[in-house]
């Protein structure tokens, strides 16, 4: 996730660079179209790096819940052995 933060910010970097360096209007149009071209790709990369957070995190959340849920079975069952032996 770091790398695609690091690449998005590389991009962005890339985008102010290429605005800077073409003055004519043909080239500023070229560069335009560039500048969005990675603008729009970095967004997409940082969406996507927030995303993963944000569906790891669930997916953390989740994990401790079914194991808390599994304990609890195995309590029960115990229980149910012990009244049932007894």
């Amino acid at each position: 996730m770091v790398i695609l933060l690091v690449c998005a910010i590389a991009l962005i970097l890339l985008s102010k660079i290429i605005v800077s360096r073409y003055p004519d209007a043909v080239d500023q149009l070229i560069s335009d179209v560039f500048v969005d071209f990675f603008f729009e790709l970095d967004a997409a990369m940082i969406g996507a790096a927030v995303t993963v957070l944000l569906i790891n995190r669930s997916a953390l959340k989740q994990t401790q819940a079914n194991i808390e849920l599994r304990h609890e079975i195995e309590r029960r069952i115990a229980a149910r052995q012990d009244r049932s032996g007894s």
